[in-house]
């Protein structure tokens, strides 16, 4: 089926009226005029956006609003399952332990099959 065919039958089925289809393509235009410049669209240029690697350093730990590198979880399940059933260890504790964040840990103990432990009833 043609395009023309194809935005025919959008506009008859009502999903775009001829103001809508005319809108649009005024955009599609004002994009491919802004990309003839030799830059290619985003999508199809195959670029990651965000900083190239290596372009910073991490920021320390402790400054507020950033937070610096982060060690690698290695924990064998046996281990995870000491710290987090039997010993009670909360997944913050973990993660402090590890120097890692707690959703980490929380994520690999679900990974793990491992379950959470029944919260202990507040005393009245």
């Amino acid at each position: 089926m043609a395009l023309q065919e194809s935005l025919d039958v959008l506009i008859r089925f009502g999903v775009f009226n001829e103001e809508a289809v005319g809108r649009l393509a005024s955009m599609v235009q004002a994009v491919e005029s802004l990309t003839a410049g030799g830059a290619a669209p985003m999508a199809s240029s195959g670029k990651k956006r965000g900083r190239p690697a290596g372009s910073g350093k991490a920021a320390p730990a402790g400054e507020p609003g950033k937070r610096g590198r982060r060690s690698s979880f290695n924990v064998t399940e046996a281990e995870l399952k000491k710290m987090y059933i039997t010993d009670g260890m909360t997944a913050k504790a973990i993660a402090e332990k590890y120097g890692v964040a707690p959703v980490t840990v929380a994520q690999r103990a679900m990974k793990l099959g491992l379950s959470k432990r029944e919260k202990k009833s507040k005393k009245k």
